[in-house]
């Protein structure tokens, strides 16, 4: 009788490894830090035994990571505070570790000891997305940004930006991990393409993206979310949609109406770029900044000593001893002869709250700003020559910007200057027609359509009140702003509103020349500002950037400006919180 050889039968393998962690979070979404007693219990493959794990959260609302048997339903409890015994809120199975297994926990009510969870948990809800919707989104940037008024050229990229991916219905925060307080994550990719992380979405009706600083704080989203929450969407029943972002170098035209549940391409354009920029104003200021800077100025000029009188800080006759004194300075700066390095009167003193330093920026006060409107000839269009008067037989002229409208606007996108009197500093603004640094109006005017009093205001006050203490502090009297914020050249700094670069520097009590910062090493104002801005207190760390200066840090294309950027994110220090008002000084004769 004839045998076969049958192989004996392989065992099936082992169900593979999966796990599962729970996220506690408020009502918006920010991490429960106060330690919750939990327990998780669920049964392995292939075993009957019930698993348990009990422990407390830890200060991100975290329970621990545990690791099942193949993907089994797991159970939580939570007890609430002040109370000992946990009550089942609900389950979810457990994931492969590539699937981000962490699931969030939304307690509806931070509850309490007299407001603590019933037996049936109706306070807590447990938010399950397994990934069955997905979504991403996509910018693919313009990586060179050619101005139309000089035709200069300038790199452009988006890593970094800061974003959020949010529920546009119920107006939350949507991430696979837990970041405290709901932090932006940031944008990942290289120069020419960025992409947010992808999320699960399941049962979110509908989608959007918040850009920029506008992450800052849920406040400011979700109080604009026809501006501010970008690119919505339906996500499609199953499966990733993928959200294209395409940058376009024009104004075009802000369009946010939510889209149907397919894959699609969005314009980020300059009109989206100037709704998604947060702008400031002088009410923010006074959220803000509701402190003072007390002014010492051991040589007034022309500037402080009009303020001071105006303010009654000082008499007529005690302003013209300060004139006499500054007239005497001058004239010695003029014959080059030695300056005396103590002043023969009491330095003027008086505070002044940040609202009434920062208004003449956030209001757009900016003088000196008319440029040349001279007369042109008029082409006759078919002979493509000058038209002559039949009568006077006079060339027939009209005015270089005589379109209507065109002049008016073209004072907006031009040089000018906004005084700070009780600072006696003028800060110098570099717009398109003088083409000197790194104009402002190249770029954010150009792009967005904005006056560059709107354009200004896009930077935050931080970087503001930095620039005009240390310019107190080091004795500066004029600044030459090349460059605030701006949507499409360099990093994300400008864009954030975060950024400022200086061209050039004067102390107009001294006897040295005007510094610009163009390819020369720093002399002694020089030296002193760039160290203040480095160290103030709002200064973003490393981002203080001259490359010819006495500070560590460098980058390509600085040596033509001083680049200073402020950590907007910090919060308020002490010395900018409301305090006494300190008394004004030299007002007796």
């Amino acid at each position: 009788m004839a045998t076969t050889n049958q192989k004996p039968k392989k065992a099936a393998p082992p169900p593979p490894p999966h796990h599962l962690q729970f996220a506690l979070v408020a009502p918006n979404f920010a991490p429960i830090s106060e330690p919750r007693d939990y327990k998780l219990s669920w049964t392995n493959i292939g075993d009957k035994k019930v698993q348990e794990i009990s422990g407390k959260t830890d200060a991100q609302g975290l329970t621990e990571l545990i690791t099942t048997v193949g993907q089994v339903p797991v159970t939580l409890q939570i007890a609430p505070p002040e109370a000992s015994e946990c009550k089942v809120v609900g389950s979810t199975k457990s994931k492969p570790l590539a699937n981000k297994p962490l699931v969030r926990v939304q307690l509806q009510a931070l509850a309490s000891a007299t407001s603590a969870p019933k037996p049936t948990n109706t306070c807590e809800r447990l938010v399950v997305r397994e990934g069955v919707q997905q979504i991403r989104f996509e910018i693919h940037n313009v990586q060179r940004y050619t101005s139309k008024t000089s035709g200069s050229s300038y790199s452009n990229y988006l890593k970094q930006l800061p974003y959020l991916i949010v529920d546009a219905t119920k107006m939350e925060v949507i991430g696979n991990t837990i970041v405290p307080n709901n932090t932006a994550r940031k944008m990942q990719g290289d120069n020419g393409r960025v992409a947010t992380e992808t999320v699960n979405v399941d049962g979110v009706e509908e989608v959007g993206l918040v850009l920029g600083s506008a992450t800052d704080s849920p406040d400011i989203w979700q109080a604009n979310k026809g501006e501010l929450i970008l690119y919505r969407v339906k996500p499609k029943e199953s499966g990733l949609t993928t959200v294209v972002i395409n940058e376009v170098p024009d104004k075009g035209e802000f369009n946010n109406s939510v889209k149907k549940a397919e894959d699609f391409k969005g314009p980020l354009n300059g009109d989206t770029w100037a709704k998604l920029c947060r702008s400031f104003t002088v009410e923010d200021v006074k959220r803000m900044l509701p402190g003072s800077l007390e002014i010492t100025v051991p040589w007034p000029t022309p500037m402080h000593i009009d303020y001071a009188l105006g303010r009654g800080v000082i008499d007529e006759a005690k302003a013209a001893a300060y004139r006499e004194a500054h007239e005497t300075r001058q004239a010695a700066i003029k014959a080059g002869t030695k300056l005396e390095s103590k002043p023969t009167l009491a330095p003027l003193a008086y505070a002044c709250t940040w609202v009434e330093l920062l208004t003449p920026i956030y209001e757009g006060r900016i003088e000196n700003a008319e440029p040349a409107n001279p007369d042109v000839p008029v082409i006759d269009p078919k002979t493509k020559k000058p038209q002559v008067d039949p009568k006077t037989k006079q060339p027939v002229t009209r005015k270089k910007f005589g379109k209507p409208g065109e002049y008016e606007a073209l004072v907006q996108q031009g040089d000018g200057q906004i005084l700070i009197p009780p600072l006696g500093l003028t800060l110098e603004l570099c717009g398109s027609i003088t083409g000197l640094g790194e104009p402002m109006a190249q770029n954010a005017q150009e792009v967005t359509g904005l006056t560059k009093g709107e354009v200004i205001a896009k930077t935050h006050p931080y970087a503001y009140l930095a620039l005009l203490e240390c310019s107190m502090n080091c004795g500066v009297t004029y600044v030459q702003i090349n460059c605030t914020w701006r949507p499409m050249i360099g990093s994300v700094l400008h864009k954030l509103g975060d950024a400022i670069d200086i061209g050039r520097i004067d102390n107009g009590t001294d006897n040295l020349r005007i510094f610009k910062f163009l390819n020369t090493q720093v002399d002694d104002l020089a030296d002193r500002f760039t160290k203040a801005l480095n160290s103030h207190r709002y200064a973003a760390p490393g981002l203080t950037i001259y490359n010819l200066d006495n500070l560590p840090a460098n980058a390509p294309f600085h040596d033509n400006h001083l680049h200073f950027t402020a950590n907007r994110l910090k919060p308020l220090a002490e010395e900018d919180k409301p305090r006494p008002a300190m008394a004004d000084s030299g007002s007796k004769p």
